[in-house]
């Protein structure tokens, strides 16, 4: 049904097919990505479940087949955060150093699952054509906040502060509607 689903025309039993799921770890690297010599980095285990089919049709005889389909065709969650804490010249102007935190978080995360129906028509012995209607639903979530504060104190030991921040966030949702076709012949 995903690949050719012309080839679907010659299952002749019923049945319903599950794949295992798949194991995924994933490390990604950004070098100096939150400043000069600060790597940020992202590791993560995922369990995924990846296909399961099956034919619809009763009558293993017909030349008609129906079946149906449902895969996770993407899945990555991707999740940096990196915080620094350290004594440093931020304010040139001010005298010393001051406390400096700086702290960024970058979340990725997509998924996309499709799901179809399929029918396909055995023409002959050895030629079959198919079709194959497929939705698909894409989520993606993005979100950069990067913050920074520093503490000095002046002359005569009084504290001043200042803050920043900034953020970005994207939030995506498709649901796309498409067909595949297939024709296939058994040469034997």
């Amino acid at each position: 049904m995903y690949y050719n689903p012309g080839a679907f025309a010659f299952v002749d039993k019923v049945n319903l097919s599950i794949n295992t799921n798949l194991y995924k770890f994933e490390e990604v690297l950004f070098r100096n990505g939150a400043g000069k010599d600060l790597d940020i980095f992202s590791r993560r285990f995922s369990i995924l479940p990846q296909m399961m089919s099956g034919l619809i049709t009763h009558k293993p005889e017909s030349k008609v087949h129906l079946g149906f389909i449902m895969l996770t065709r993407h899945h990555d969650n991707i999740d940096f955060n990196q915080r620094n804490s350290m004594l440093y010249d931020v304010i040139p102007e001010s005298p010393g150093d001051e406390q400096y935190i700086g702290n960024i978080d970058i979340q990725n995360i997509m998924s996309e699952t499709w799901a179809g129906m399929s029918i396909a028509f055995q023409i002959s012995e050895k030629f079959g054509l198919g079709l194959t209607g497929f939705a698909s639903y894409r989520n993606q979530r993005y979100l950069y906040i990067l913050s920074a504060f520093t503490s000095m104190q002046d002359s005569l030991g009084n504290n001043s502060n200042a803050y920043f921040r900034y953020s970005d966030a994207v939030r995506v949702n498709t649901i796309r509607l498409f067909m595949k076709a297939g024709l296939h012949f058994s040469i034997s």
